[in-house]
């Protein structure tokens, strides 16, 4: 499997930059990242135009890119964490629950064993 795990590392450490502040995909290359790293990064980054979440999820899986699935992967293991969930919004949960479920299997499909 061709992953670099210093390149996912990068990509989930700056997956909600370019939705949460003012930096742009230029700014990333500017700043020296790889346009491997961009490209998982502005993947990740919500579409301007908002769509269901299972929709953002179905286009991230088809993009085919392994680094963002297992980061998207592991920032809804994140969500999933019941503390992170508020007991008035189980709909969260299982949200998040689906949209783990079918990025393991596009990771799986894709080769990867988690080890």
């Amino acid at each position: 499997m061709d992953l670099d795990p210093m390149q996912i590392m990068q990509a989930a450490l700056l997956h909600d930059v370019l939705e949460d502040t003012p930096r742009t995909a230029s700014d990333l290359r500017v700043a020296g990242f790889a346009p491997a790293i961009i490209r998982t990064v502005t993947l990740l980054t919500k579409p301007a135009a908002r769509i269901a979440y299972s929709e953002r999820i179905a286009t991230l899986i088809e993009a085919d890119d392994l680094a963002a699935i297992l980061v998207k992967m592991s920032d809804t293991e994140d969500n999933l964490v019941p503390a992170r969930i508020p007991p008035s919004a189980s709909f969260l949960r299982e949200r998040y629950a689906r949209a783990f479920e079918r990025l393991r299997e596009a990771a799986a499909a894709k080769g990867y064993t988690g080890r």
